[in-house]
């Protein structure tokens, strides 16, 4: 996930630039465009010269939870159940971790 408009706005010598000077959407199968504008801050106020507010976080949060619904719905749609993890704040949810856990904690070492 990324924004088109601002990787292609980016100098291809930035310091944050692939070795490359390629764009995630131009090494990629499949490029998600957030379409977060040049800058990332969305909000301009009276008596600000630059804009506030970065978006990139939440568009990139969104989209990323927008593909985790569609994967579960299509695995449900094929019979398999999902391991999801719970809140620790909903009831019952630091025991379901906790069987999740265990059941992953042989495949996953940094568990």
């Amino acid at each position: 996930m990324s924004s088109r408009e601002h990787a292609e706005s980016t100098s291809p010598d930035h310091p944050a630039r692939h070795p490359e000077k390629k764009n995630l959407h131009d090494v990629v199968d499949i490029a998600i465009d957030t379409k977060v504008p040049i800058g990332d801050a969305v909000v301009s106020l009276p008596g600000m010269t630059e804009n506030i507010s970065a978006i990139s976080t939440f568009a990139n949060a969104f989209a990323l939870n927008c593909l985790v619904i569609r994967t579960v719905a299509k695995l449900l749609d094929r019979g398999v159940e999902p391991p999801v993890w719970r809140s620790g704040n909903a009831p019952g949810g630091d025991e379901a971790n906790a069987r999740f856990l265990a059941r992953f904690r042989d495949r996953v070492r940094a568990l």
